[in-house]
């Protein structure tokens, strides 16, 4: 369209006419100012590295050699360490000698890097002033050059089959894994973390610490099955039957899901037993649950004596409610069903 080299040139097709406007003042004043930080950036980065290599030049004097500096000032030269304390062995009083260039002295090396400041912007601005054609093409080619000349002086001073062999392998790597790295989030990894065995699980496991526990104290639903189905009834295994709701009668008893009969012969059971702290209640399948033996009757709700202890036995059968009220009525170890979280989101939900 035959507009000046401006970033709202670009935006002509998008905004139209605007681009003649304060909307295409304010995109060139933007592209300007991100232009300045990015080179700004990019300037000072440079300037420390130039600064640094000139005094790495200087370290490459045969006369800076650490060994050389070290025998000057006095000292002992051990190649077995590194660093300043590779040099042992000085008089007292003595400092290591360095060849540290004066420019670049601590006082001085603002003023040394304003100078390559200035020296790099009048480079720049010489390259601007000649045209693209001239001062940058030249520029360009003199910075090119320069590169390849670092990368054959490395190619060719270390194993040169070595680091040939090495650009053609991670080449093929790289085009070989490029997709699979790409989208690797290391998920099935996670599986091995968090699954890797008992009582080690910080993310899902059953520690009062984890995740889901606290989760499910926010009132967040979790991905994972638990008792809570909500309002649904969730029957009880094998729990115990508080002294408190039975001391209400039979009535209270069956208001809480349980069977005329069972809530009757629980009642009768704990008047044989009143120093009790509650009745078992449920199916146990293996008279080891039942603990230690010995103690009173508070003590003894799950008795070596196992169903003898409670007059040939106790209810088969513990009140039905749901997860969250079974405090009401008592304790359960086990429930007969685990629910999905998506129950225990949208709360009473048909099956």
């Amino acid at each position: 369209w035959g507009m000046p080299m401006t970033i709202r040139s670009c935006f002509f097709p998008l905004i139209g006419n605007h681009a003649y406007g304060f909307l295409g003042d304010l995109i060139d004043a933007l592209s300007i100012s991100t232009t300045t930080f990015g080179v700004c950036t990019s300037l000072g980065l440079g300037v420390q590295q130039l600064a640094r290599g000139l005094q790495f030049l200087r370290d490459l004097q045969p006369e800076c050699q650490p060994k050389t500096l070290c025998e000057a000032s006095g000292g002992t030269y051990d190649l077995n360490t590194y660093g300043r304390s590779s040099c042992t062995n000085l008089p007292v009083d003595a400092q290591l000698k360095t060849c540290k260039l004066s420019y670049l002295s601590d006082e001085h090396i603002k003023d040394t890097q304003y100078t390559i400041i200035w020296i790099l912007t009048l480079c720049a601005t010489m390259s601007v002033l000649t045209g693209l054609n001239k001062g940058i093409v030249t520029f360009a080619k003199i910075a090119f050059s320069l590169g390849m000349i670092v990368m054959m002086i490395v190619l060719l001073s270390d194993n040169t089959p070595y680091l040939l062999n090495v650009m053609v392998q991670t080449t093929g790597y790289y085009l070989q894994y490029v997709l699979l790295v790409g989208f690797d989030c290391e998920a099935f990894q996670q599986l091995s973390f968090e699954f890797a065995g008992p009582n080690v699980n910080l993310l899902w496991g059953s520690d009062p610490t984890n995740l889901r526990q606290k989760l499910m104290d926010a009132g967040v639903p979790t991905l994972v099955s638990s008792p809570d189905c909500g309002n649904r009834p969730n029957p009880c295994s094998f729990g115990i039957i508080s002294m408190g709701i039975i001391a209400q009668g039979a009535a209270a008893l069956v208001a809480k899901g349980m069977g005329p009969a069972q809530a009757n012969a629980t009642v009768s059971l704990a008047a044989l037993h009143p120093g009790a702290s509650g009745i078992p209640c449920g199916t146990i399948p293996d008279d080891s649950d039942f603990g230690q033996s010995g103690g009173d009757d508070a003590n003894m709700l799950l008795d070596a004596s196992t169903k003898d202890y409670w007059n040939g036995g106790f209810p088969d059968f513990c009140p039905k409610t749901p997860f969250v009220d079974v405090p009401t009525w008592g304790s359960c170890e086990a429930h007969a069903y685990l629910c999905d979280a998506q129950d225990l989101y949208f709360g009473d939900t048909s099956k």
